[in-house]
């Protein structure tokens, strides 16, 4: 009740994220994607397995083309390289075709006008 989110959006694509993260809003990503638990050397994951799991989204990169999701699971679940924008180790960046087909699931939703905090995403 202290922080209600007073915009909820339906995020179906990859544009429709890349729209939201560039307004300052966070989306919760929730679909079955898995993933690899080490990172490439661009600090990527690879999809592997099955996660019935919500994470969040919280920016995007362009040169090579790809969001950073934020993992529940704390600082260490992750290895390898953290890549552009010197992301924190509790997540990773995953490309945007991937990140795509999570959001075709029609389970993700964009958060925007939170009272008391102010939208911050990573545009790199």
């Amino acid at each position: 009740k202290l922080h209600p989110a007073k915009t909820i959006t339906q995020v179906k694509s990859w544009q429709e994220a890349k729209l939201a993260l560039s307004r300052g809003f966070g989306i919760a990503v929730c679909s079955n994607q898995g993933f690899k638990m080490a990172r490439d050397q661009d600090g990527f994951a690879h999809p592997d397995g099955r996660w019935a799991h919500c994470m969040a989204l919280l920016g995007y990169q362009t040169k090579r083309e790809g969001g950073w999701i934020c993992n529940s699971w704390g600082p260490d679940a992750h290895t390898g390289p953290v890549g552009m924008g010197d992301a924190p180790t509790c997540g990773f960046w995953a490309d945007a075709n991937i990140i795509d087909k999570m959001l075709a699931a029609n389970d993700s939703w964009a958060f925007s006008s939170v009272v008391g905090f102010a939208g911050i995403t990573w545009r790199i």
